[in-house]
């Protein structure tokens, strides 16, 4: 049995900020961190299908695919509703002076305001229903934050839907409905990594998660005999699951001679071997840069090249992961490779972008997608340019990572060791690999103190209270300075 859990959807411990000196943000969290899991990320999907309310524009109808809050306009609206528009700017209350809203929807931008402002003051001004639409263009629909006050239907479509909408002669002349149309769209941050996927590693530097499949906008089943879309691991990890059983049945159905754990731990490798390791524009403008793999693992499941392949590399330990834990300026490591096929298998060994570690953009910054760079100077070299594994057989590469001393410490060097195959390069194998430079242990685990003009106010303050002359104050207080300095005893 193989078991396949979801990473998480937490991001990182900072989300969604990225602060100087903390390095510690995993979230993997238990059962995935068991050494026998299977841990899942999630990517988004190519695809979004969503709901559409059709929109009369110049006499022309538009599908426009849409996410909704907590009430479903199906359920509100008749397919012969046609409903009219009023633009509501921002959704500021200025917005609706002396408008007539009655029976009619409130069209607002995003931004100026939060969702929930502008949902309760469309709402409060007698609006019907709400369409919010996105202020930038070529971006995904959004989730919107709701609140259990809102009685009607709130949903959300693209800047594109919404330039199409402000094009008519008058907003007066167009008309929205709801028929319970469906639509499929390409999804414009296709391939990428979702923003809310966990990161690792584990707390002792463990690998976590070890691939990644798509999460990020899934359409399918839910209750009362309806589909729809949602986004998690939750939708990644049933992906992996389901390849999982396809990869078992093809191994056996192609003659592979191996049985209970033995073959659970092969297909576990040979889906982590085989995995395509996604790139990013990461956030200084650098093109194809891999995603960490704290955040992918080893990259996206190729299902396919799984069954195909028959020669699985492994680090020391045996694991398709290498996990270095604390490491200093040089460090040397192996990687096994070996076959489970009749014949020889030739690779090229190479190292994609080479080393990689954290950006770190300075004391906080909020709103910052996390992303590695390269390490300026870092090599990894290895002992053999090119090795053939024999039929039946194994052979050894030896690694050295090095990273020059004058690098900043106490952060991660990481990256991909591919072993590229010379007959076939769909069947070539990826072994994400992991340290810590520094020591893991040197980082604070408690924050800095709430009385602390030196602190990082990025971060909560920690502090406890207790009645103290009179009134609550910090345990411990006895005054200030002169120069203003909370005095404890």
């Amino acid at each position: 049995v193989i078991c396949v859990v979801s990473a998480g959807n937490s991001a990182t411990s900072l989300d969604p900020y990225v602060v100087e000196g903390v390095s510690d943000t995993g979230v993997v969290g238990s059962p995935g961190t068991a050494s026998d899991a299977l841990q899942v990320a999630s990517s988004n999907n190519s695809m979004i299908t969503l709901p559409a309310v059709t929109a009369v524009v110049n006499g022309e109808a538009h599908l426009m695919g849409y996410t909704q809050c907590d009430i479903d306009p199906i359920d509100v609206f008749t397919s012969d509703n046609n409903l009219q528009l009023v633009d509501c700017g921002f959704g500021n209350p200025a917005d609706f002076d002396g408008k007539d809203l009655a029976g009619k929807v409130a069209f607002i931008s995003r931004g100026d305001i939060t969702f929930v402002e502008k949902q309760i003051n469309a709402q409060a001004a007698g609006a019907s229903a709400v369409i919010i639409y996105n202020n930038t263009a070529n971006q995904a629909h959004i989730n919107m934050a709701t609140d259990p006050s809102i009685t009607i239907p709130v949903i959300f479509i693209t800047n594109e839907d919404a330039t199409i909408i402000k094009s008519a002669a008058s907003l007066d002349e167009v008309t929205v409905s709801f028929n319970k149309e469906v639509i499929s769209m390409d999804n414009p941050v296709a391939g990428q990594m979702s923003d809310f996927t966990s990161w690792g590693p584990t707390p002792d530097l463990e690998f976590a998660p070890q691939i990644t499949a798509p999460g990020g906008n899934i359409y399918s089943t839910l209750n009362n005999n309806s589909y729809g879309s949602m986004s998690g691991t939750s939708m990644s990890s049933p992906h992996v699951a389901g390849a999982t059983a396809l990869i078992i049945q093809g191994l056996k159905d192609n003659g592979i001679e191996l049985e209970g754990r033995e073959l659970v731990e092969f297909v576990k490798k040979t889906i982590i071997n085989t995995a395509e390791t996604l790139t990013e524009k990461n956030a200084l403008e650098e093109e194809n840069i891999p995603y960490s793999p704290r955040r992918q693992g080893s990259g996206m499941i190729q299902t396919k090249n799984a069954i195909e392949n028959r020669v699985l590399a492994l680090g020391e330990d045996g694991k398709a992961t290498i996990s270095l834990k604390e490491i200093g300026n040089t460090t040397t490591f192996s990687i096994t490779l070996k076959n489970y096929s009749t014949s020889d298998a030739v690779y090229k060994v190479t190292a994609p972008c080479g080393v990689l570690t954290t950006i770190n953009p300075g004391f906080g910054i909020t709103n910052y997608m996390v992303a590695d760079e390269i390490i300026e100077g870092a090599t990894i070299n290895f002992d053999k340019e090119e090795v053939v594994v024999p039929a039946s057989g194994q052979v050894t590469v030896t690694a050295t990572l090095n990273i020059p001393e004058d690098v900043e410490k106490n952060i991660f060097a990481e990256g991909y060791i591919k072993f590229i195959n010379n007959n076939n390069e769909d069947l070539s194998l990826v072994v994400p690999y992991m340290g810590f430079y520094g020591d893991w242990s040197a980082e604070k685990i408690i924050n800095d103190f709430a009385w602390d003009f030196n602190a990082n106010n990025i971060l909560p303050a920690s502090f406890a209270a207790v009645k103290l002359l009179g009134d609550y104050n910090y345990a411990g207080y006895v005054g200030r300075d002169e120069q203003g300095n909370v005095v404890l005893d």
